[in-house]
């Protein structure tokens, strides 16, 4: 085993951060996989089923696909393995209302001496990935971990996320709503959306009628956030259909000053399976 450098870090996210292969090939960000399990299998991470192949086998099944956090175990051989090259470990996680894989990280850190900081990202999808993906730039930067943590603690009271869809249906099937309701949605043609509130649940934020409706909506969603800002750090996903990415993209470049471009993301499985088709924005502002 090579010598540990002094203060040197090691970042471990888990799979519902969404972040590219570019992305976690660059920062050396090692990533602990979510599963899914469709069909009587079961993919772990982002790539262990192909998007169009998974919403083929969720239209194909009256329950949604089951969804399951990393094992103890597993983040113990992550921990083991960073530690073998780094000092200490940074451990970015979804937040635990939304999933069991911080407090999961939590219990395996126990055994590591305090060489491993578990931290919550009160939120998930690329909003989480933005807080890794900083962590990691300080930290080449040559920034110390006390440091980072206050950076990203700013991140993460700024960043907001918000998930729509495009039909009801696959909320019906997660038991969030009713039939009648998906029905008379689909007869209004109506969009929801929810967002990631500052505890990192869950809460519905609007409706929209239509593709056109819910591009507008979600434009005056960022400025009611965005507060005096117009310049942010902007991130549009998409769930099986990136037309919808592209047309928000392009309404953030006419109506902000995306630091940096808009990145378009596909969702993995794991926020894809609760959502079927439809689109997010993460965002944070910046002076």
């Amino acid at each position: 085993m090579s010598e540990i450098t002094k203060d040197s870090l090691a970042i471990i996210t888990d799979s519902a951060a969404d972040l590219t292969d570019e992305m976690i090939a660059h920062y050396a960000i090692d990533v602990v996989d979510l599963s899914v399990t469709v069909g009587g299998e079961t993919f772990f991470g982002n790539h262990g089923i192909e998007s169009q192949e998974l919403l083929k086998r969720m239209e194909e099944n009256h329950e949604l696909p089951k969804t399951s956090m990393p094992s103890v175990g597993a983040f113990k051989a992550a921990y083991e393995r960073a530690l073998e090259k780094a000092e200490k470990v940074l451990s970015i996680h979804i937040s635990p209302s939304l999933s069991g894989t911080y407090n999961a990280a939590l219990m395996a850190a126990k055994d590591f001496a305090g060489r491993v900081e578990v931290f919550d990202s009160r939120t998930l999808s690329m909003s989480q990935g933005f807080q890794a993906l900083e962590a990691a730039r300080l930290y080449k930067e040559g920034l110390k971990l006390p440091e980072i943590l206050e950076h990203i603690k700013v991140i993460r009271n700024t960043v907001h996320q918000l998930a729509g869809f495009d039909s009801l249906e696959y909320l019906v099937k997660g038991g969030r709503i009713g039939r009648a309701s998906s029905l008379m949605g689909a007869m209004l043609n109506l969009k929801p959306s929810i967002e990631v509130n500052e505890n990192g649940e869950f809460i519905a934020c609007m409706k929209s009628r239509g593709n056109k409706g819910a591009v507008k909506d979600t434009v005056k969603w960022i400025r009611d956030r965005i507060g005096n800002h117009t310049r942010g750090v902007f991130a549009v996903g998409f769930a099986f259909n990136r037309d919808r990415a592209e047309a928000l993209a392009d309404a953030i470049r006419e109506n902000f000053e995306p630091v940096g471009g808009v990145l378009i993301y596909e969702a993995g499985p794991v926020i894809s399976t609760h959502t079927g088709p439809g689109w997010g924005v993460a965002f944070y502002p910046c002076a």
